[in-house]
């Protein structure tokens, strides 16, 4: 599929709220390869010319708003309730969606390896396969990027805690299928993991995968 070709009907939520407590700085704003990586997330989703793509931010603001580039075809989203986890910042981003849309795609802006491709293979794959539930596969997880079909609107619009997305996927994980995302372990949590980023050493976030336990 060209990404020239429109998505009248699929929106993006680029997910942005969190404090991120252990990094101790706002992840969003971190520079890898010339640019902040909410900037490479909101490029990735824009590429795909998607129906409406809305930034939840709730933590660091307007420290994060300073340095987005002007993206006329972004919509920011305040979310006052950010403290109460992600399920919140889904909320509100759902909150959003016109009638019209048919599936949303679900991402977060620490995801550097994140691009239009992937995104766009989301969508291939969900209307080949005629799912309406699509993630991405990494390491042992399953995760974002997720697209959703209409039919789990609801219980994304009523995630609650820190779980976010996860909990709906882990629901249904009979009904789910994936697109391969290797590079889908290089998230930043962490000064030690950005390092391991500005470094490109893929190994140490292999190894910090296979550690984790979905949650």
């Amino acid at each position: 599929m060209s990404l020239s070709i429109s998505h009248p009907s699929t929106a993006i939520i680029i997910l942005g709220g969190g404090e991120s407590r252990r990094l101790g700085r706002p992840k969003q704003t971190l520079s890898y390869r010339g640019d902040f990586l909410i900037n490479h997330a909101i490029r990735a989703a824009l590429g795909t010319k998607p129906a409406l793509c809305k930034l939840v931010l709730g933590a660091n603001a307007e420290v994060i708003r300073q340095i987005l580039i002007p993206w006329q075809s972004l919509g920011i989203v305040n979310c006052d309730d950010w403290k109460s986890g992600m399920g919140a910042s889904i909320q509100c981003g759902m909150s959003q969606l016109p009638d019209c849309i048919t599936q949303v795609i679900l991402m977060v802006g620490d995801q550097p390896f994140v691009d239009s491709f992937l995104l766009t293979k989301l969508m291939e794959k969900a209307a080949s396969a005629q799912t309406q539930l699509t993630c991405c596969a990494y390491g042992d997880e399953v995760g974002v990027p997720a697209l959703f079909g209409k039919k789990y609107f609801h219980q994304l619009r009523n995630l609650e805690g820190k779980g976010g997305a996860k909990k709906v996927l882990k629901k249904h994980i009979n009904d789910l299928i994936t697109v391969p995302f290797p590079k889908g372990v290089v998230d930043v949590d962490t000064e030690k993991d950005y390092r391991a980023l500005l470094k490109e050493d893929w190994g140490y976030f292999d190894k910090k995968t296979s550690s984790k336990v979905m949650d």
